[in-house]
Order: structure tokens, then sequence, then C-alpha cells
């Protein structure tokens, strides 16, 4: 599993760059309903293959139910929060898109939950 994982986000971010909405569905690529699909699809599958690595490092039920909440608070928060700033504010606030899109496109919040995840198990609830 921790094979796949890894694999699946080496796969996703090399074809980061495939407009799979316009391929599969026949949407032009530069329209906004493109970019949507295309910024949510790569953002289940980098969080869906985050989720199966930190499942084959710990086993743990409670680690799973956690990083999905953390899973859906991108997802219903952060995310839309990301397309609406890109789509209203374009090149107005790069940087901030720059920085969100960091957080959101690559599963850092997820990746950061491995280490918290590491130290809880090694000192455990004394």
């Amino acid at each position: 599993m921790l094979t796949i994982g890894m694999s699946g986000l080496a796969g996703v971010y090399l074809v980061q760059d495939v407009p799979f909405a316009s391929l599969s569905l026949g949407i032009p690529s530069d329209d906004f309903t493109a970019f949507v699909i295309n910024k949510s699809l790569r953002f289940l599958l980098n969080d869906g293959f985050t989720l199966l690595i930190i499942f084959a490092l710990f086993h743990e039920k409670s680690y799973m139910i956690f990083a999905l909440y953390v899973q859906l608070f991108g997802m219903m928060v952060l995310l839309p929060g990301y397309l609406l700033i890109k789509y209203h504010f374009g090149d107005t606030y790069r940087s901030l898109d720059s920085h969100l899109h960091r957080v959101i496109m690559n599963p850092v919040l997820l990746m950061l939950l491995i280490p918290a995840f590491y130290l809880q198990k090694q000192h455990g609830p004394n």
C-alpha cells in the first residue's frame, strides 16, 4: 500500500498539466469548468494516495478518521476558497494564489499528519 500511495502521488505530479476535463468531457481547456474539474480531481487523487500512505504506515482507525476529517476540511473549505480566489481575482493576488495552490494541490495538510501521528504513536497518551 505504501508503494501504491507513493507511486500514485508521483503519477499525479507527472500528469498534473494534462487537461483531463478537456480530454474526457470535451470541455475547452481554457474554460473555468475544466479548471475546477482538473483541480478537484488532482486534489482528490493526491489526498486519496496520502490517506493510503497514512494507513500503510500506521494501521490505526483513529488516525484514518482524523485524516479524513482533515481531507474533508480541505475539500469543503480550502479547495472552494482557492477556486473562488483564482476565478474572481486571477492575477491580482498572485502571491496568495501561489501559496494556496501549494497547500491545496499538494497534499501538505495530510503529509503534516505523518510526523504528528508518528510522535503520537511513540509517546502515546500517558
